[in-house]
């Protein structure tokens, strides 16, 4: 039995259909707020948990061989939810649950840039999850750090999208839109998420994973421009110029920021690698951003 958590969260969801496309069994952590019919559909198995409630989790890891830990937030609600709830605490109580119930193999999704010294509290507060992975004690253990993960249901090239592309009277390219990504497309990471649980050739290691192309912000705003039709002139905006204003906007009214400041701090640095992981290993070819937006995005 394979756990997931984060199971209807957008790169769980897809996790969840190619692990039960391959005729795995799933157990979906999942919480009462959440949307189940998916899950219900696919024929994973669901338990009700949250990870601020250790005492949930014993049930969940109970007759649990291995576990893909997918829990995470790219925007806190200050005071409730946090960094360092989700993504550290949170793996901490995983961790003492799977141990107790002698699961075998632990995956956990990181993210590029994930360090001790990251400039983002998101990249730090993910290189201490990682840590708590490393020393857990659990024999087989993996983790995956993808770039900017994009496909049906993101959050990034959605928000690119409606928030640079379409609404303004320009395309802002923030920093000048210099800083590279290398998009991942999400049903890819799906695929090595099922590879790595069904093959021995990741255990013990620390992979980052990009997409086929290391692009400029700018380059990504051009592409999906392009296929929305959309034309714009494009005017650089400083990052100096943008941190006073995402953190006042930030203090008044979170919520409404299309850009939280650990973004902010995020784009400015380059999110890529030069590890070749699943070509190498798994003879994979990765799908490129320009081919596969044209599945969701609406011109």
């Amino acid at each position: 039995m394979i756990l997931v958590t984060g199971a209807t969260g957008f790169i769980g969801t897809h996790t969840v259909r190619a692990l039960r496309a391959a005729g795995l069994p799933v157990r979906a952590l999942v919480r009462s707020t959440s949307n189940t019919q998916e899950m219900h559909a696919l024929g994973a198995e669901l338990v009700s948990g949250d990870l601020s409630e250790p005492a949930t989790l014993t049930a969940a890891c109970r007759g649990v061989s291995q576990i893909v830990h997918l829990v995470g937030i790219i925007r806190e609600i200050p005071s409730q939810v946090t960094f360092e709830r989700v993504h550290t605490e949170g793996t901490r109580v995983l961790i003492e649950a799977a141990r107790a119930a002698g699961v075998e193999q632990f995956v956990y999704i990181s993210a590029i840039g994930a360090r001790p010294e990251a400039p983002a509290r998101y990249h730090q507060t993910k290189w201490a999850a990682e840590q708590l992975v490393r020393t857990s004690g659990i024999r087989r253990w993996t983790i995956l750090r993808p770039s900017v993960v994009f496909g049906p249901g993101d959050e990034f090239i959605n928000l690119l999208a409606n928030d640079l592309v379409k609404t303004p009277p320009f395309i802002p390219l923030i920093g000048g839109g210099t800083s590279r990504l290398q998009p991942v497309w999400v049903k890819d990471l799906a695929e090595v998420i099922r590879r790595v649980l069904t093959s021995p050739v990741a255990d013990g290691r620390t992979i980052e994973i990009g997409g086929s192309e290391q692009m400029t912000l700018k380059a990504i705003l051009e592409t999906i421009a392009g296929y929305l039709g959309v034309r714009k002139p494009e005017v650089s905006v400083p990052v100096a110029l943008l941190k006073p204003a995402v953190a006042l906007g930030a203090a008044i009214a979170p919520q409404l920021l299309p850009i939280t400041p650990d973004q902010l701090t995020m784009l400015g640095e380059d999110n890529i690698t030069n590890e070749r992981f699943w070509e190498q290993d798994f003879s994979m070819q990765p799908v490129r951003l320009a081919e596969g937006i044209k599945e969701y995005l609406r011109v």
